[in-house]
């Protein structure tokens, strides 16, 4: 129940998620969490969790990172669902500039 969540968390915090674009983005970050899972890796197990990655599993086929790029896939927005007033509005907070849709300048 996210919205009765926040309607809790709101009684602590009068300010907190004022509109629907910040309650679609707490939605879509906990979609993101609960499909992920714990994504972290400490630096000590990084090789041994690379490793892991690499190695296929016997039924799928798929290695650990195809299984987890077709998560990422499931929960990361399309470059042209981007609209390219909100990538140039936010352009210094984009990882890459290939979020600012072309056929929109």
């Amino acid at each position: 129940d996210i919205f009765g969540i926040i309607n809790s968390i709101r009684k602590q915090r009068m300010s907190m998620v004022q509109n629907v674009k910040q309650f679609s983005f707490v939605h879509d970050a906990i979609l993101e969490s609960v499909t992920c899972g714990d994504t972290q890796i400490a630096a000590t197990n990084f090789r041994l969790e690379i490793r892991n990655l690499e190695r296929r599993n016997p039924q799928t086929r798929q290695s650990g990172f195809e299984s987890q790029f077709q998560v990422l896939h499931q929960v990361s927005p399309k470059p042209d669902e981007v609209r390219r007033n909100a990538a140039i509005r936010y352009c210094d907070m984009n990882r890459s500039m290939d979020y600012v849709p072309s056929d929109q300048y």
